[in-house]
C-alpha cells in the first residue's frame, strides 16, 4: 500500500514538475508584446536622432564656447540614446 502510495507521489510530482517547466518555457513575451517593444524601440531612437540633430544646430549656432559645449554635450548624449534604441529594437526584432 505504501508503495502506490510513494509511486503516486512521484508520478504527481513528475507531472508538475514537467508542467512548470513547460510553461517556464513558454512564459516570454508574445508576438504582439515583441512588437509593440520593437515600435517602441523605434520611435524613442527617432526622437532622440530628431534630439541629437536640434541640439547639433544649437550648437553650431551658440556664441560662446560654454554655451557650444553643452550643446555638443548634449547631441551627443542624444544620439547615444537612439543608438541604445536601436540596439534594444535589433534585440526585440
Amino acid at each position: 500500500m505504501s508503495r502506490i502510495i510513494i509511486t503516486s507521489l512521484a508520478l504527481i510530482a513528475t507531472g508538475a514538475f514537467l508542467v512548470a517547466s513547460l510553461s517556464a518555457q513558454t512564459s516570454g513575451p508574445s508576438m504582439s508584446e515583441q512588437q509593440q517593444a520593437l515600435v517602441s524601440a523605434r520611435e524613442q531612437s527617432e526622437r532622440a536622432r530628431q534630439r541629437g540633430d536640434a541640439l547639433r544646430r544649437q550648437a553650431e549656432s551658440a556664441t560662446n564656447e560654454a554655451d557650444r559645449i553643452a550643446s555638443q554635450a548634449a547631441s551627443l548624449a542624444a544620439r547615444i540614446q537612439a543608438a541604445e534604441a536601436d540596439i534594444s529594437a535589433a534585440r526585440t526584432g
